[in-house]
């Protein structure tokens, strides 16, 4: 039988792994939607035609959304907060 210090321990890792797994996927998020925005702004400055620029501008709304769908607001630091602010704003301006 398994006493309840094991089970706290089991919880406690699996807690752990979540957690890791969360900010491993805010990272690429990051990631993701940095590296699409410096796409998209390169070829602007440079007059650049992006044959699927919706494709990415989606590609960065459905990580917007997936990344929300972790995020507690009473969790989230602010410097997260309004790093996926920035991005909300940047995608409405490249949508247009």
């Amino acid at each position: 039988m398994t006493s309840e210090i094991d089970l706290l321990r089991q919880a406690l890792k699996k807690h752990e792994q979540a957690s890791r797994l969360k900010k491993i996927n805010e990272e690429l998020y990051q990631h993701l939607t940095g590296s699409i925005y410096y796409i998209l702004k390169y070829a602007e400055k440079h007059g650049i035609s992006l044959p699927q620029k919706e494709a990415l501008l989606r590609m960065i709304e459905k990580a917007d959304f997936i990344i929300d769908q972790f995020a507690k607001p009473s969790t989230e630091s602010k410097q997260d907060k309004d790093y996926r602010q920035g991005n909300r704003t940047w995608f409405k301006v490249l949508s247009n």
